[in-house]
C-alpha cells in the first residue's frame, strides 16, 4: 500500500500536468493544466487515489483498503474526473495546432477581432546611451545602435496604418461600447528607440499629423488621442520641456536609482555615467508642472543583477512619482543566475509569504480600497475552474497574446514587429508596402506554435502560466525555446504563487471575489481586447 509521500511521488512522475501543493495539514490542492482545474484531496485519501490510477482494478482497491468507509466514493470521483479530461496521465499530444486550416483561421479571427492596444514607433535607432544590460548596445547582428532615422514619410504612413486598424475595430462598435472603448482605449501611439530626442522634430512632427487627421467623423474628440515617450533623458532643450509641457504625453524615463547604482550600468558611449544630468532633467520637469509629474511620469527602473535593490528603492520610491520596476532580461538567456533563484525561493519561501501577509492584513485593517493590488500576479486563477466539467474539452494554449496585432513595433524603416521587446529578426510586413504581409503573419503564427508544440512544454503543468512569451524566445528569425533551467524557474516561481494563493485565501474568503473583481475592471487592469468579449463587458 503506498504511503502518502509514495502517492505523491507516483502522481508527479506518471501526471506531469498535474501540481499538488498543501492546503491545509488535512488535504492537497491539485491542479490539473489539462482541465485548469483546482480541487481538494484529503490526505488519507491520496494512496487510494494513486492505487486506482495505477492500476483501475477496483477489486484490488477494495481488498487493499477494506477498512476505509469511501473507497467506492474516491473510485467513483476519480472515474467521473478522467471521463471529463482531468487526471489523464502524460503529457499533451499538442500545445496547438499547426495545422494550415487550424493557423489561417487563429489569423483571420485575431485580425478582425483584437484591438491594437500597444502600437510603437522606433523613431530611431541612435542611442546616447550604451547600458551594459541593453540588448541593443549587445546584439551585434539584428537589432542594435546604428545612426538610422526614421523618416517623416514612415512615420506618417505609420499613424495612417494606426488609425486603419483602429477606426476598424471601433466602427462596427455598438453605440455604447465606442463610449466605453474611448474612455478606457483611447488612440494611442508609442514612440520609442533608440533614444527618441535624438530625432526630436520627427516627434513633433507625427504628433502634429497624428492630431490633426480627421478623426472627429468617426466621433472621436481630439482631446481624447494621447501618446507616449520612452526616453533616458539625457537631453531635455527648453522646446522639449515646452512641448511636453503642452501636450502632456505619458511620459516613461529611464532611470536605475541613486548615483552609484544607475551609473554602473546606465552610461553614454564614452563611458561616462549619466545620473546627474537625467536626474537635473527629471527635477526640471517635476518643477514646470508637480501635478503633471506625479500623474503622467513613470521612472522605468532595470533591476540589475550588480544593483543594491534596497538603496534602488529607497531612492526611487520617494522620487514622487509611480516606479515600475522591470527585471533584467540578460542577453542571450532569459534570467542571469536561475539556480540562485529557485534556492533563494527554496530558502525563503515561507518567510515571503508571512511577509505579504503581514502587509495585506495591515492594509485591510486600514481600509485601503487597494490593499489588493499587490496581487496582480495571481490574475491567472481567474481562468481556473472549481467545478467538474461538463464534458471533456480540447485543449489549445497559445503561449502568446496574438503576435502583431495586439502589440506591434514599427522599426525606422517601417518594417511591422510583433513587438518592441523582439530583436527585429522577424518583420511581418511594412507600412510603406500596405501593411502586413500575410504569408509572413501565417508564417509566425506556424513558426511559434510549432517551437512551443515541443515535448518540454506539453509536458509542463504551468504552461497556461507560462511567462516566455514570443518576443523573449525570437532569436536570430527563429523562435527557442527556454533552457531546461529556466523552465525550472518559471514552475518555481508559479509554484509560490500558487502556495501564496492558499495562504491568502485561508485568510480571507473574501480574497478571490475582491481580485477577480478588480481584474475584471478596466480602472484598474487593461488587457487583450476582444471583440466578442468586449460587447459583453458591462461597467459596475
Amino acid at each position: 500500500m503506498m504511503t502518502i509521500q509514495n502517492a505523491l511521488k507516483f502522481l508527479s512522475g506518471n501526471y506531469p500536468l498535474v501540481k499538488i501543493v498543501d492546503f491545509d495539514e488535512k488535504s492537497k490542492l491539485f491542479y490539473d493544466s489539462r482541465s485548469n482545474l483546482v480541487f481538494l484531496v484529503d490526505n488519507e485519501d491520496l494512496p487510494i487515489v494513486s492505487e486506482y490510477l495505477s492500476s483501475h482494478d477496483k477489486d484490488a482497491i477494495h481488498q487493499m483498503f477494506e477498512n476505509v468507509k469511501n473507497v467506492d466514493e474516491v473510485i467513483e470521483r476519480i472515474d467521473t474526473l478522467q471521463s471529463k479530461g482531468v487526471l489523464l496521465p502524460g503529457p499533451l499530444d499538442k500545445l496547438i495546432s499547426v495545422e494550415s486550416h487550424d493557423v489561417q483561421h487563429r489569423l483571420d479571427y485575431d485580425l478582425e477581432n483584437i484591438l491594437m492596444r500597444k502600437y510603437i514607433l522606433e523613431t530611431t535607432q541612435q542611442c546616447n546611451f550604451r547600458c551594459r544590460y541593453c540588448h541593443n548596445t549587445l546584439e551585434p547582428v539584428f537589432r542594435h545602435h546604428t545612426n538610422k532615422h526614421m523618416s517623416f514619410e514612415v512615420a506618417k504612413a505609420s499613424v495612417d496604418f494606426y488609425k486603419e486598424l483602429y477606426l476598424k475595430f471601433f466602427r462596427k462598435l455598438p453605440k455604447d461600447k465606442k463610449t466605453l472603448l474611448l474612455k478606457h482605449f483611447s488612440p494611442f501611439i508609442g514612440f520609442y528607440g533608440g533614444e527618441p530626442s535624438l530625432n526630436w522634430k520627427l516627434v513633433e512632427d507625427t504628433v502634429n499629423y497624428y492630431l490633426n487627421l480627421d478623426w472627429e467623423s468617426d466621433g472621436i474628440s481630439r482631446n481624447l488621442l494621447s501618446f507616449s515617450i520612452n526616453t533616458n533623458l539625457y537631453i531635455l532643450t527648453d522646446e522639449m520641456l515646452s512641448f511636453i509641457m503642452k501636450h502632456k504625453p505619458l511620459l516613461f524615463i529611464s532611470l536605475d536609482g541613486p548615483k552609484e547604482e544607475n551609473d554602473r550600468n546606465r552610461i553614454t558611449i564614452d563611458g561616462k555615467g549619466t545620473f546627474d544630468k537625467v536626474y537635473a532633467n527629471i527635477n526640471k520637469i517635476k518643477n514646470a508642472d508637480p501635478e503633471y509629474f506625479k500623474e503622467k511620469v513613470l521612472i522605468l527602473c532595470v533591476e540589475a543583477h550588480n544593483n543594491n535593490p534596497k538603496l534602488v528603492h529607497e531612492m526611487l520610491d520617494s522620487i514622487g512619482c509611480p516606479v515600475d520596476y522591470n527585471d533584467e532580461l540578460p542577453y542571450g538567456k532569459l534570467f542571469e543566475d536561475p539556480e540562485g533563484e529557485i534556492r533563494f525561493y527554496d530558502e525563503h519561501e515561507k518567510e515571503l509569504i508571512e511577509q505579504k501577509l503581514e502587509k495585506y492584513k495591515k492594509r485591510v485593517a486600514e481600509n485601503d480600497e487597494n490593499a489588493i493590488e499587490e496581487f496582480t500576479s495571481l490574475y491567472f486563477l481567474d481562468n481556473f475552474e472549481s467545478d467538474t466539467p461538463y464534458s471533456r474539452m480540447p485543449v489549445s494554449v497559445n503561449l502568446s497574446c496574438p503576435l502583431g496585432i495586439d502589440n506591434i513595433m514599427i522599426d525606422v524603416d517601417g518594417y511591422i514587429h510583433i513587438c518592441h521587446k523582439t530583436d527585429g529578426s522577424f518583420p511581418l510586413g511594412n507600412v510603406l508596402k500596405g501593411g502586413y504581409d500575410k504569408k509572413q503573419m501565417l508564417n509566425v503564427y506556424s513558426s511559434y506554435g510549432s517551437t512551443t508544440n515541443c515535448k518540454e512544454c506539453r509536458n509542463c503543468w504551468a504552461m497556461k502560466m507560462c511567462s516566455f512569451c514570443a518576443a523573449l524566445r525570437l532569436d536570430g528569425g527563429k523562435f527557442n525555446n527556454p533552457r531546461p533551467i529556466e523552465c525550472d524557474l518559471q514552475r518555481r516561481r508559479v509554484e509560490y504563487l500558487l502556495k501564496l494563493f492558499v495562504a491568502l485565501y485561508k485568510l480571507d474568503s473574501d480574497f478571490m471575489p475582491k481580485l477577480i473583481a478588480r481584474k475584471h475592471d478596466l480602472n484598474h487592469y487593461k488587457s487583450i481586447v476582444d471583440y466578442n468579449e468586449f460587447i459583453r463587458y458591462v461597467e459596475k
